[in-house]
């Protein structure tokens, strides 16, 4: 049940984001328009140090005009594997580094007007980075018990998709490894 494009057309073409507009036939024969934001994809990353510190971001997100409480996330570059933008991203954002890191898969935050896709990783014993943060990387840096993520999370403080998300990545994480 897939729908066939007829035509594209290319609406805006940023520095971050291009934005299309398709004429698409659906399944049942019918003619319509699709909107796409085309987006590069990112990778998020949950930087936990043992026994129980978890590094997160608050940062001013223009788009909304507030600030936000966010996992360190960032667009992977061109030809970058997921798990060295993930690294390249703490380093930048938190200043941290980890040489354990653990792949948990994926998701679309967006999918009914964008093709984002987000890389989420646990950066497992974390430690100080000797690579200096971005200088534009303007980001309160939080260090947090795994109980205040999970009270943020469940009280709402917390936002954010992809942080929320995080939680419940972390969450499963330290279960499966007591479990252990």
């Amino acid at each position: 049940m897939t729908e066939t494009t007829q035509h594209s057309t290319m609406i805006y073409n940023g520095s971050i984001i291009q934005v299309k507009k398709d004429q698409v036939i659906l399944p049942n024969g019918l003619s319509t328009q699709r909107e796409v934001v085309v987006h590069d994809p990112a990778v998020v990353i949950i930087p936990f140090k043992p026994p129980n510190t978890v590094y997160l971001v608050k940062q001013y997100r223009y788009a909304i005009q507030d600030y936000l409480i966010e996992c360190p996330a960032g667009l992977i570059e061109k030809d970058e594997d997921p798990l060295m933008a993930a690294r390249r991203e703490m380093q930048e954002e938190v200043n941290l580094d980890s040489h354990h890191m653990i792949d948990c898969g994926g998701s679309y935050p967006t999918p009914g007007f964008c093709n984002e896709f987000y890389h989420f990783f646990i950066a497992d014993q974390v430690f100080k980075s000797v690579k200096e943060g971005d200088a534009d990387e303007n980001c309160e840096i939080l260090q947090w018990s795994v109980e205040e993520y999970k009270n943020a999370v469940m009280s709402r403080q917390i936002s954010d998709t992809k942080t929320i998300l995080g939680y419940f990545y972390l969450n499963q994480f330290l279960m499966e490894r007591e479990g252990a």
